[in-house]
């Protein structure tokens, strides 16, 4: 539908929704160079669109809905308006509810990225205006004293606030006993368009800065933070088109005033209960300058749409004894049969059993002790995933590790692992939420046929994890750190804990600091580092502690001094010991999991008697989405998020901040070269500066979300890629993936029947190109020339990763399934080119034992003597005396036989023998 237009300057477009909605949506494009007079709003450098530009749009759209009053208007978060960039708005307004009022919503996203809407104001509209009499007093009241404002628009630049010449309205200010009294002129510029507005913008902003010159508000303050509007209460429109007005102001407490606004007769103009000024991070601006190319995010669970009927995928088996959901899959009917473990399983296939196509483990999580639970958990894991990827006999089948519906830390350790397992192994590995009800396992073969690798079952419906944007979601809390108490930051001598110290003294006013580390005072840097904070200002006392040890951590907590008690805890220790899947050890899981998940958890535990603003963990993007040789540094991250969860349900404070890459190298990232990051950046991850990464800290903090991931994302590169790579499911909701291709375009995968239109000269070549070029992008060669085809591997730079890397994008491009040593077995590029040509070939075969073994699938569901298992049988006999006529009465002897397995055998034989025959004409 093409959208109906308006008369209104910035909203031009307005689409009714059908019924039974029945709400509007109001469209329009921002831009400095259309409304010139935006350019004169700037806060820190930063042009945004003024709030009174808000309520001006909502009252419009009020106006549109048969409304005649903002019941209230909440900001969430800036909207900027880059330079020479335009900006795409909606406004939404929604059904009249049973008492007629409506909700509103205000979105933008930048034209030029398209990137998802980013939500900035949420509110309610009403009928029934406020009424306001005429005044006919003398102007200004008696007993009113004059302001002085020279100069103010000088000031309020020294703060920060740059009012350009459109915004530089306000002409005379009064103080009248505890009212402001003011007079406001649209400047020059905006006459012409006055007319189109309900009340300019421009003009209502004037009126705003007369509380600021009358002491009503303030625009900032001393701790890195400035005073920004919130909220717009009971907002009623009089008049339209006014170009000058009388202003009443009253303070309604600290942080809020109420307005009334006249013509120059008396008659009311405008109204507003109360509008509430509140605290942001300075810095929050910086980064909304790059509208959305970075910034806050978090996980959400998304219910999965309109999805793909379950197939028939072979045959399903249950491995483990861990009830009840071994039984229940079974008795479901989704699972076969079930084995003790993988031993069991691998003997009866050795017997003659078919290899199953799905292998079904629940993971037990359970455990008094939560660390030993984590530990037990994730151990185990790590250990089916080890005996699944190093068994071939596996190889054609999909993994679905089963966790039950628990809030157990230790499946959230799970989870980390997992999604670190299958950023090595692709779709081999999938892992699935659900309870042990006949219905949630009734909805197994669904969440499989998704092609998702993590579903959450609940209530009948299939959830998947979807990164959003949280610039949207938070409310600035403004709530100060208290200079009295001590902030407690493990890692403290760490360059990030450093970094940290730093700014909370700098920005935030923190004046008592206990930084621990296992090093302390004996930690390089740390004198240096408490120098420099006594200079400014702050006393930092270093302790070396282990924080996973939880009696070393109860002597230091007991030792904080009543007089600056302990008021807010970071957690930013944690070590790094990568390894693949396949190689890592016990050893280096524990050696991980402490000094995150054990010290946490003692964290948590020994302070949870004491008055905490903050308990604030530095957690990793790795959790999220796993990441190739970090499996057990994203599990111990993911139960970090989790504990952090736990604490905010009963009523904890509690910030988890999943961190992307900061390029300032740590102890943890020191050993990152060239090709780390240029993996990275293929990703879509780009680096954090160090200043980005602690305006991102603010930036959390304010808006007080539980669990976070702070990142700078390139989602353009993303978008580029989609259709040859394609996006990971969990950026799905940030980057949209073409579902279609028209029906001229080509597969560009390099199947059997692609390989065979090429004339036979021509295969190997072609194959030979795509892999050197694969290899070129994987080592950041712009040119796949740059490859010898002849060098080996591990010469042309491959460590473990990259070759994880090249597996991973071979078998996208080729569909094959390839073992994770293909790079080391092949050590060239001509090598595996070769191996490649002969597996695609060898592929052309996989049809007709495809279809035997969904023959074999289905008689194996069906009993004897059911009428489908009789039709097959007798169909299998049909077909061997078409086939053989001159044998039928062999063959049919031979059919005569007691089991289904050597049925099969014997059609399979005959086939394939009848197959080479064919070949052979």
């Amino acid at each position: 539908m093409k959208d109906a237009s308006t008369a209104h300057p910035l909203l031009t477009g307005l689409v009714p929704l059908a019924q039974p909605e029945g709400g509007l949506v109001f469209s329009g494009t921002l831009s400095g160079s259309e409304h010139s007079w935006l350019n004169d709003h700037a806060v820190l450098g930063t042009v945004l669109l003024p709030g009174t530009a808000f309520v001006e749009m909502a009252l419009f759209v009020a106006e549109e809905a048969g409304c005649d009053r903002i019941e209230e208007l909440a900001f969430e978060t800036p909207l900027v308006l880059p330079e020479g960039k335009e900006v795409d708005i909606q406004f939404v307004v929604g059904a009249p509810g049973d008492d007629a009022r409506r909700s509103v919503s205000l979105h933008s996203r930048r034209a030029d990225l398209g990137q998802g809407w980013t939500r900035h104001a949420v509110g309610t509209l009403s009928a029934g205006a406020e009424n306001v009499a005429v005044d006919n007093a003398a102007w200004p009241p008696p007993g009113s004293e004059q302001v002085d404002i020279s100069g103010l628009y000088e000031r309020l630049a020294a703060d920060d606030f740059h009012y350009g010449s459109a915004f530089q309205g306000l002409r005379s200010v009064w103080r009248n006993g505890d009212a402001v009294l003011a007079e406001v002129e649209l400047p020059e510029q905006c006459l012409p368009e006055a007319d189109a507005y309900q009340s300019h913008p421009a003009l209502l902003d004037a009126a705003v800065q007369a509380a600021v010159a009358g002491g009503l508000l303030h625009t900032g303050s001393d701790s890195g933070q400035i005073m920004l509007p919130f909220s717009w209460n009971g907002v009623s429109l009089y008049a339209t088109g006014t170009t000058s007005l009388r202003v009443q102001l009253t303070a309604q407490g600290a942080d809020a005033v109420a307005l009334v606004a006249r013509d120059a007769a008396g008659r009311p103009v405008l109204s507003v209960e109360s509008l509430l000024v509140r605290k942001a991070p300075a810095k929050q601006l910086d980064l909304l300058k790059s509208a959305g190319e970075h910034s806050l995010f978090h996980l959400e669970w998304t219910k999965l749409g309109a999805r793909e009927q379950a197939q028939d995928t072979g045959p399903w088996v249950v491995v483990g004894a861990v009830e009840p959901q071994s039984g229940s899959l079974v008795d479901a009917g989704v699972a076969d049969r079930s084995y003790e473990s993988f031993e069991d399983l691998a003997e009866h296939i050795g017997a003659g059993v078919s290899a199953p196509a799905v292998v079904v483990v629940p993971v037990p999580l359970r455990d008094p002790d939560e660390a030993v639970a984590v530990r037990a958990a994730v151990l185990h894991t790590l250990g089916i995933l080890q005996t699944w990827l190093s068994d071939d006999r596996f190889a054609g089948a999909r993994l679905v590790l089963l966790t039950g519906r628990t809030p157990a830390l230790s499946a959230a350790g799970v989870w980390g692992l997992v999604r670190s397992a299958q950023s090595e192994h692709g779709d081999r590995i999938v892992v699935i939420e659900a309870d042990d009800t006949h219905e949630a396992c009734k909805q197994l073969p669904a969440a499989l046929a998704s092609r998702e690798p993590q579903v959450a079952v609940r209530q009948g419906e299939l959830y998947v994890p979807r990164l959003a944007r949280t610039s949207g979601g938070g409310r600035p809390t403004g709530r100060a750190w208290n200079p009295d108490g001590t902030v407690l930051i493990t890692g403290g001598t760490g360059v990030l804990g450093a970094e940290l110290a730093r700014h909370l003294v700098t920005e935030s006013g923190v004046r008592h600091l206990l930084l621990l580390s296992r090093g302390g005072p004996r930690a390089e840097g740390a004198d240096e580092l408490t120098a420099e904070l006594r200079e400014l200002g702050a006393e930092a006392t270093i302790v070396a502690c282990d924080a996973a040890d939880k009696e070393a951590l109860a002597e230091v907590l007991a030792a904080v001094p009543g007089a600056h008690p302990l008021t807010a805890v970071v957690h930013a220790a944690g070590v790094l010991d990568d390894a693949l899947i396949t190689d890592m050890t016990p050893a280096q899981v524990s050696a991980v999991l402490a000094p995150k998940v054990d010290a946490a958890l003692h964290l948590h535990l020994l302070t949870q008697g004491l008055d905490l603003s903050d308990f604030i963990v530095f957690s990793s993007a790795s959790a999220v989405f796993g990441g190739p040789g970090q499996g057990n540094y994203a599990a111990a991250n993911a139960v970090l998020d989790a504990l952090v969860l736990r604490r905010r349900a009963e009523g904890l404070p509690g910030i988890a901040l999943a961190w992307g890459f900061w390029s300032q190298r740590t102890g943890m990232t020191a050993h990152l070269g060239d090709a780390d990051v240029r993996r990275m950046e293929r990703a879509g991850v780009t680096e954090l500066s160090t200043e980005e990464g602690l305006a991102l800290f603010d930036l959390a903090r304010a808006w007080d979300v539980p669990a976070v991931v702070p990142m700078k994302l390139n989602l353009s590169s993303l978008r580029a890629q989609a259709g040859h790579l394609g996006v990971p499911s969990v950026l799905q909701g940030l980057v949209r993936v073409p579902t279609r291709r028209t029906a001229a375009e080509p597969d560009q995968r390099w199947s059997a029947a692609r390989l065979a239109a090429l004339p036979e000269s021509e295969r190997a070549p072609a194959l030979h190109e795509l892999v050197r070029a694969e290899v070129a992008a994987v080592l950041g060669h712009d040119d796949a020339a740059a490859i010898d085809p002849e060098r080996a591997f591990m010469d042309l730079g491959f460590d473990s990763l990259t070759a994880v890397e090249l597996r991973n994008r071979l078998i996208t491009a080729t569909g094959l399934r390839l073992p994770t040593t293909v790079v080391f077995t092949y050590a060239t590029t001509a090598a595996l080119s070769e191996h490649l040509l002969a597996g695609i070939l060898e592929s052309q075969a996989g049809p007709t034992r495809d279809g035997l073994d969904e023959v074999e699938a289905e008689l194996r569901r069906t009993p004897p003597g059911d009428a489908r298992h009789e039709a097959l049988v007798r169909r299998l006999r049909e077909l061997a005396a078409t086939w053989l006529p001159e044998q039928s009465a062999e063959a049919d002897a031979d059919l005569d036989v007691s089991t289904i397995d050597e049925i099969l055998d014997l059609a399979e034989g005959e086939l394939e023998g009848l197959a080479a025959g064919e070949e052979g004409k």
